[in-house]
């Protein structure tokens, strides 16, 4: 009787209307009163997430050592007298590689493709914004001159500040905290050629073209991940004509989100742990 007065009422209600037609008739409506009280857990999970979402987006707002810019703050003379992001250029990128042999300049987007053997799974990830910018300024290399280039080894500076971008979205807050936190991280490019390189032992990338790279990722079950490396901004800071407009419309209102210095103590504190400007200076003796 506790449960006809409770949550379920209208559920063994119904079920004795439909008594009559036997006993799969009276089940039907107990399994539509368990629907009925999972649907109502769900909703108060919903309501608890939603409760989460909004004190973490308030933590996060506060947080020493992160901002967030508009997709068109990224262009010099948008506003910023610090540009979000590091412009890649010839003069910033200490390869010793000719641009016309491989050119890296510019800023670059994670532009995921849903032809990758789990298409839906790239598509929720593209979609939540988890990370989304990179750039190879400050990127190092083994090449010297008047030796062969390759094979070359290139030491990309991705977890400095203003080397890598997340966004606004509550995955790409959690990107930012997470990813690249140590700023002494990189990454390295072996190239074998001018148009194809591993990272590691399951990443590699290779050229499409002048703007665009096919970067693979290799999962533990062999299945294939494909994003394009793709050039948005270009060395003097311009829009890439093709690719700007596709990025912006992406983006859908989002703002990028990167870290703003390269000290580990300051990133711990204000990163990590949530913590103020005034708190993390004076914590890490700034």
């Amino acid at each position: 009787r506790s449960v006809q007065q409770g949550l379920c009422r209208v559920c063994w209600d119904c079920a004795k209307v439909r008594a009559v037609y036997g006993e799969f008739e009276r089940t039907w409506p107990r399994t539509a009163c368990i629907g009925k009280v999972l649907s109502g857990s769900l909703w108060g999970l919903c309501m608890l997430g939603g409760g989460f979402s909004i004190v973490f987006l308030a933590l996060t707002e506060a947080q020493c050592g992160v901002e967030s810019y508009f997709p068109q703050e990224l262009l010099p003379g948008s506003g910023p007298v610090v540009l979000p992001m590091h412009i890649g250029t010839r003069s910033n990128l200490n390869t010793s590689i000719p641009l016309d042999t491989m050119d890296l300049t510019g800023i670059w987007w994670l532009r995921w493709t849903y032809t990758s053997e789990i298409p839906w799974l790239l598509k929720v990830y593209s979609e939540l914004h988890f990370e989304e910018l990179a750039s190879f300024a400050s990127t190092q290399s083994n090449v010297t001159m008047g030796k062969p280039m390759f094979p070359a080894r290139l030491t990309m500076p991705s977890s400095m500040a203003r080397q890598w971008a997340f966004s606004t979205t509550i995955p790409g807050r959690f990107g930012a905290m997470l990813v690249w936190l140590d700023p002494n991280g990189y990454l390295t490019f072996r190239f074998s050629n001018a148009s194809h390189a591993w990272l590691g032992s399951t990443w590699y990338m290779d050229r499409i073209d002048e703007d665009r790279w096919l970067r693979t990722t290799i999962d533990p079950w062999s299945q294939r991940w494909y994003y394009q490396l793709t050039r948005i901004i270009l060395e003097d800071g311009t829009p890439h004509p093709e690719y700007w407009p596709l990025f912006v419309k992406h983006m859908s209102g989002a703002k990028i989100r990167v870290r703003t210095n390269s000290n580990y103590c300051m990133r711990q504190c204000g990163v990590q742990r949530f913590g103020t400007c005034p708190r993390c200076e004076s914590e890490c003796g700034l």
